[in-house]
């Protein structure tokens, strides 16, 4: 009898040539900080984009990636598991706690999937043209996987490279928001700004970015002009990324 075999991915959003009952997701949003206690993961998701929830649904949430959790578990009980990792911090770090938390990761392969597309943006058969690469095995992916309980807690982890990753403060980004800003050389409706912020760093939602916005709105660093925003003219942006 052939054993089982799942397709785990990291994001809800995946358009998936596979059979709805092979496929397994979870999604901690850990580069939006790592937080050993569920409860304080919770409140900082809320915090950093800018959404209220109740006790009960935060009871929900934590519920369902606890759910989510033990069907990879169970899956690798009874077969093999591909695990699809895109050019994504948020995946590859969701990859990397499972690698060290999970009892037994022999039957867990992964497959690594290079941009510059995100795996949620690609088209179900190019998703499946890409079963032709052969996956890393444990003792592969073994080698060369950081250590997860490693990495610093409670930071944005900014992607350098695959598997490498700059920790970053809450307030870091916002910069390269005023610089784009400024860059337009008019005001700009923030909609735009937005979208351009999540095409070039897709791993952090665009609530993240609008919670951003609303912060130097408030702050006075960022003026409103009607319907569009530009940067407060007492205010001179830097282009310096290199500080925490």
């Amino acid at each position: 009898m052939n054993k089982q075999r799942k397709q785990l991915f990291f994001s809800e959003g995946i358009h998936s040539p596979f059979p709805k009952e092979s496929i397994l997701i979870y999604e901690p949003f850990w580069q939006l900080g790592i937080v050993c206690n569920k409860e304080d993961q919770m409140k900082r998701l809320e915090s950093l984009l800018g959404v209220e929830s109740s006790r009960e649904e935060r009871n929900f949430v934590q519920k369902r990636l606890i759910s989510q959790k033990q069907a990879v578990k169970d899956a690798l009980d009874k077969g093999e598991v591909v695990a699809w990792v895109g050019p994504s911090a948020a995946e590859e770090l969701a990859f990397m706690e499972l690698a060290q938390t999970l009892p037994s990761t022999e039957n867990l392969v992964l497959r690594i999937i290079s941009g510059p597309l995100q795996l949620r943006e690609r088209a179900p058969e190019l998703v499946k043209q890409l079963t032709e690469y052969a996956p890393f095995t444990k003792k592969e992916w073994s080698a060369f996987l950081p250590v997860f309980s490693e990495m610093e807690t409670e930071k944005l982890a900014e992607r350098i490279e695959p598997f490498v990753y700059k920790m970053r403060s809450e307030n870091y980004f916002d910069a390269e928001l005023l610089v784009r800003l400024s860059k337009n050389g008019k005001p700009m409706r923030p909609a735009k700004l937005l979208g351009e912020m999540y095409a070039k760093r897709p791993d952090f939602p665009v609530p993240f970015f609008r919670k951003r916005i609303k912060f130097l709105i408030e702050t006075g660093i960022i003026e409103r002009v009607g319907n569009e925003i530009s940067v407060h003219s007492k205010v001179q942006p830097s282009g310096d990324h290199d500080r925490e």
